[in-house]
């Protein structure tokens, strides 16, 4: 009897281990679900980083570096060389842009560099430019021009 006894005993005690390790599974079974469903989460969260990510990489290839490229005058954009101490300044002379002092800081420019389009006699295209009707149609499909009004935005100077 007291085997029997004790093989129950041995049976009880290793009912009571297998309910544990079966609670101990169903444990770590609720754990891996809550790991894996955090892991889901993260992985859609950085999907969408991803994703905003590239629409601002989009967006920031329209603006540039400040410092940089944003304050070009009309010279440093068409490298034409005909601002003072320019390469072909001495061939060609300087241009009036270059030196017109009254149009200095207007769009954020060195004299006319960035508003060149208003003054008379600039040597764009190959050519001595007119006065500012005779020139505007070309100056407004001009590089320097649509650089200027897009990089002053609203602070442009027409």
């Amino acid at each position: 009897m007291e085997a029997v006894e004790a093989v129950v005993k041995a049976i009880e005690e290793m009912a009571s281990i297998a309910e544990e390790a079966a609670s101990s599974a169903e444990e770590n079974t609720a754990a891996a679900e809550e790991q894996t469903a955090a892991m889901n989460k993260l992985a859609n969260n950085a999907a969408n980083l991803e994703e905003i990510a590239n629409e601002l990489q989009k967006e920031l290839t329209k603006f540039e570096v400040s410092g940089t490229n944003h304050t070009q005058n009309c010279w440093d954009i068409l490298n034409c060389g005909k601002e003072p101490g320019g390469e072909r300044a001495l061939e060609l002379g300087v241009c009036p842009a270059a030196t017109d002092v009254s149009s200095n800081g207007m769009n954020n420019g060195i004299n006319a560099g960035r508003y060149c389009w208003k003054v008379a006699g600039t040597f764009c295209g190959g050519e001595v430019q007119g006065n500012w009707a005779d020139k505007m149609t070309n100056c407004q499909n001009c590089a320097v021009y649509m650089r200027v009004t897009r990089d002053e935005g609203a602070s442009f100077i027409p």
